[in-house]
């Protein structure tokens, strides 16, 4: 009885320290799982696209961009609420009722070495009076650091009354 005794007390000890402690490992329950990874998106207004050149004749308001006379390029920076992240996807949102096709392009920007790489493209397929979206799943590179920047371009092939009016574009990222 007394070797029963004295038995329970280093096992009693032992859980006691495992509850103060925690599992094996010394660590915090769940150490060693993946993080989960965070996603968000973040909308780009059709207001904070700039023309690429001066010579752009263009006209704007909160919800719409559209030229009114001619082509032009417009372009946008993207700014990401975290230091590293992953592109899954970019969105345009567009208005081509016309013959030509609006191209939406996804540029990565790395300072140190100026030069703009091309993530991916697309366009509206067709004319319609309503909104078109334009989805660009295919990226490459998708990883976007404190190294590099990411900028969206719209080319606008005429002015709306012609058919073609930028609405804007979303872009859901992780990290």
């Amino acid at each position: 009885m007394g070797a029963m005794r004295s038995a329970r007390k280093p096992l009693l000890a032992a859980v006691v320290v495992a509850v103060l402690v925690g599992p094996l490992g010394g660590g915090e329950a769940g150490a060693g799982a993946e993080p989960r990874a965070t996603t968000r998106t973040v909308t780009i207004p059709a207001s904070a696209f700039n023309p690429a050149s001066d010579d752009v004749a263009f006209r704007r308001g909160a919800s719409f961009l559209e030229t009114t006379a001619g082509d032009g390029t417009f372009l946008a920076p993207v700014d990401f609420d975290a230091p590293d992240v992953r592109v899954i996807k970019v969105v345009f949102f567009a208005i081509d009722s016309g013959i030509a096709f609006p191209i939406f392009e996804v540029y990565r920007t790395q300072l140190a070495v100026p030069q703009n790489v091309l993530c991916g493209e697309g366009a509206t397929q067709g004319s319609s009076d309503t909104m078109q979206v334009v989805t660009v799943r295919d990226l490459e590179p998708r990883r976007i650091t404190g190294a590099y920047g990411m900028t969206l371009s719209v080319y606008l092939p005429a002015p709306y009354g012609d058919g073609y009016r930028f609405l804007g574009a979303k872009v859901t990222y992780s990290y």
